[in-house]
């Protein structure tokens, strides 16, 4: 009996797998019909971001779970929801198949010989059927009450920003504040928004609130088997807090060891620059501090078509540039690893 649970629950880890990749190729399919451009696909070990507009492949860490990222272009309300719903009828005809043939090769496989294939097929199944019925109930819904939700809110505010809102006149009051439903994702992307406005108005001591938030929703998504791929802005601002704000290199290795592989495989200038910080703060390497910021800088104008991205950037970049040159001045070689002082 043991055994067969066992194999049951390998069926429905196989099948969210697969799944997934099903889903995922689906979606950037109608996506890609639609305009929307290919920004990232990470599955198992592959994965692909886009670096400076130029596709880069590299192993990175390992993923159970398909996940990729589609830049939205200007659609309206009505052509996205056509996107939606199309991308969830064409998910579900390949989810009927699968569990079609999931059924009948089930129903080959009674006899006692074939009992553990029974079980893991049972699994699959078991899972199909949940999913597609899940699946419907939660996107309706969402779509239903759509603007209740903190996702609606957090893409307004990012349009605003990307069109020209000065990042400090942003409207990014607490989340409790705007009485609106709020899942895990949906808190973690509009904290790391509210975190990104703290740092550009150098309000550093609002920032504890803000991670007392949103971390242990990111420690709750790591399982072990890959992390959330659209929680890399939320890893990058933790380990820029807790090497630079918080000071706490236990807590700045701990979230540099969940996407070391990708951080370190992400030659765009936010990637560069936390990995500057890191290396500043927490291993007092100032020498490969120096070649990151270099880097940093030599990618900019290839980095983000939002101006005001790519000012916060720089302006994080010349923070660290100036603390460097400080230390330099106060104690000598700023290439001695045990020469970095606090601020």
């Amino acid at each position: 009996m043991l055994n067969r649970l066992i194999y049951v629950i390998e069926g429905v880890i196989l099948c969210i797998s697969v799944n997934s990749l099903v889903h995922s190729l689906i979606d950037i399919a109608v996506g890609k019909a639609l305009g929307f451009e290919l920004w990232s696909f990470k599955y198992l070990f592959f994965d692909m971001s886009t670096v400076n507009h130029e596709k880069k492949y590299s192993i990175g860490k390992f993923s159970v779970y398909c996940q990729h990222f589609l830049s939205k272009p200007d659609l309206t309300k009505e052509k996205e929801h056509k996107n939606v719903y199309a991308t969830l009828i064409l998910t579900t005809l390949a989810d009927i198949g699968l569990l079609v043939a999931g059924i009948h090769f089930m129903r080959i496989c009674t006899d006692a010989g074939k009992q553990t294939l029974y079980a893991l097929l049972g699994g699959i199944v078991g899972y199909l059927a949940a999913f597609v019925v899940a699946q419907w109930f939660i996107t309706i819904k969402f779509m239903i009450t759509e603007e209740k939700h903190l996702l609606f809110y957090c893409r307004m505010m990012a349009q605003q920003w990307v069109k020209g809102m000065p990042t400090e006149e942003l409207s990014l009051p607490p989340y409790k504040e705007l009485g609106l439903i709020a899942q895990d994702a949906e808190l973690v992307q509009y904290d790391s928004m509210r975190f990104l406005q703290k740092v550009w108005m150098e309000r550093y001591e609002e920032l504890d609130e803000i991670v007392r938030e949103f971390e242990p929703l990111v420690e709750k998504s790591d399982s072990g088997y890959g992390y959330i791929h659209s929680f890399t802005p939320a890893y990058y601002n933790l380990i820029f807090y807790y090497s630079f704000v918080k000071r706490s290199d236990l807590k700045a290795r701990h979230f540099y060891d969940v996407i070391s592989k990708d951080l370190e495989n992400d030659t765009d200038t936010n990637g560069r620059r936390v990995l500057a910080y890191y290396h500043y703060f927490v291993n007092h390497d100032a020498r490969k501090a120096h070649a990151l910021i270099r880097e940093a800088w030599h990618v900019m104008p290839k980095f983000s078509n939002c101006q005001a991205e790519r000012d916060y950037e720089a302006k994080l970049l010349d923070i660290l540039a100036k603390v460097m040159e400080r230390d330099e001045e106060q104690i000598g070689n700023p290439f001695d690893k045990n020469t970095v002082t606090a601020l």
